[in-house]
């Protein structure tokens, strides 16, 4: 099977290597949107971050840190990408690299392109047969190549930012001859502690392997495990978790959020965070089971309590993806009167941590972290401890995970009860710091990294 696959990954590379120049200029492709040709920033966006409320259209484009009409938003996917349209009538300036050719517009500059990439054509055709095995990455190198020398022919971009998406080699290389300035902002704390990973021979994450930039911004545990990924990063800055800043802002509006939610007497609000289950996620369906009935318990044994669950995916996503257990007892905890499912009020994560006396969440999450960060008392649930043997930083901080009902009521317990601000600050410098510096609940990562953008990217 596996030879046969290669055998035909090999065909269809090179039957796309032959015929790539061919079919993008003879195929008839919408222009692209963009008209102005001088940008200081390019943004790549993916369908993958469009959800969140941590992109950068939202987070930094307002005409202050980022003015919207420098930013040339930037699609290099091979998947059609739901953004594009969105942003375009959103009045965005869109380049959808995959159509770039159709900004080729006259004869003579066609024919220039083709004659310049026929003779590397004959160069990837040659090499691709005689190491049939690196096929597929031969292909991407020689559009890449294609595709980028043309978009540096049509825009000029000071900048180029890449959040969460690692840059392949030849997009790199494309930037750096180009004299763009690349940065990467990484948002995810979900990292593994550095035991025996300090110096690998192989690197033990590929989507992050090999990422050629000038400058990484991240938290700080983060930028060490980038460190060993044997990337060429020449900068690193430790900043964040940066969305701890909104959980933050979340507190200081918790009257208004609380209105909305119609809360007005109460004990103690927890915000339950969820890890999703599902293909390609954290949990399993029996985790996450466990996960739903320890809200029930906790919510019935502490009906002064307001419980705020919030999933990452949207309750049809879990009615369609989930078994008829979960689904039951997710519409059994809609049901309760002092459990808000605050999907149904379009409250993100952010808010509903900034809400409560204590977060709760699943296990592998970045909502751990952030949470810690703002200054919230947190505690994971891990049922069955289906990540006992991870190295992630959760099972190193004391006081902050467990696997039943019975372990996490005793954790909710004492962190509500028994453990006042000043207690908790110390926690926070014995256990929390090492990983993520020293401005807990400062809340001002968002507005560093809107000024380094804007003084760095304006040099």
């Amino acid at each position: 099977y596996l030879y046969m696959k290669s055998k035909v990954k090999f065909l269809v590379s090179l039957l796309k290597s032959l015929f790539f120049i061919e079919t993008i200029f003879l195929s008839w492709k919408i222009t692209d949107n963009a008209i102005k040709k001088d940008f200081k920033y390019g943004v790549y966006m993916d369908d993958g971050l469009r959800g969140w409320q941590t992109t950068l259209d939202k987070l930094l484009i307002d005409n202050d840190a980022l003015d919207s009409s420098e930013v040339l938003f930037v699609n290099s996917n091979n998947s059609k990408q739901d953004w594009i349209n969105e942003y375009r009538d959103i009045g965005y300036n869109v380049c959808d690299l995959g159509n770039i050719s159709s900004l080729v517009s006259t004869n003579l500059d066609k024919a220039t392109y083709y004659k310049k990439y026929f003779k590397i054509k004959i160069d990837i055709l040659l090499v691709l047969i005689k190491y049939p095995w690196l096929s597929t990455t031969f292909f991407n190198h020689f559009k890449k190549s294609f595709l980028w020398d043309i978009f540096y022919s049509k825009f000029q971009i000071k900048n180029i930012i890449s959040t969460m998406i690692a840059d392949d080699i030849t997009s790199s290389h494309a930037h750096k001859i180009n004299n763009t300035k690349r940065l990467f902002l990484y948002y995810s704390t979900t990292t593994n502690i550095l035991k025996g990973i300090k110096n690998p021979q192989v690197s033990h994450c590929h989507d992050y392997t090999y990422m050629d930039f000038d400058i990484a911004i991240s938290s700080k545990v983060s930028n060490e495990w980038l460190q060993t990924l044997q990337n060429n990063i020449k900068k690193y800055i430790n900043l964040g978790p940066i969305f701890s800043d909104l959980i933050i802002r979340g507190s200081k509006n918790k009257s208004i959020l609380l209105k909305k939610l119609k809360i007005s007497k109460y004990n103690k609000i927890i915000s339950v965070v969820d890890s999703p289950t599902g293909l390609y996620t954290i949990t399993n369906h029996r985790s996450y089971e466990a996960f739903l009935q320890t809200l029930l318990k906790l919510a019935e044994t502490y009906m002064q309590n307001y419980y705020l669950l919030k999933t990452k995916q949207n309750y049809n996503h879990i009615r369609s993806n989930s078994n008829q257990n979960i689904l039951n007892l997710l519409n059994k905890a809609r049901k309760m009167n002092n459990i808000i499912y605050v999907n149904d009020f379009n409250l993100s994560s952010y808010d509903t941590i900034g809400l409560s006396d204590l977060t709760i969440s699943g296990p592998e999450s970045s909502a751990i972290y952030e949470s810690l960060y703002a200054c919230k008392k947190t505690i994971c649930l891990d049922p069955y401890l289906q990540y006992k043997n991870s190295p992630s930083i959760e099972n190193h901080i004391p006081r902050c995970k467990g696997s039943s009902y019975d372990e996490i009521r005793i954790l909710h317990d004492y962190w509500l009860n028994d453990v006042d601000d000043n207690s908790f600050q110390e926690y926070l410098r014995s256990h929390v710091n090492a990983y993520f510096g020293n401005d807990c609940g400062k809340g001002n990562s968002i507005d560093q990294l809107r000024n380094f953008l804007k003084n760095y990217c304006a040099t």
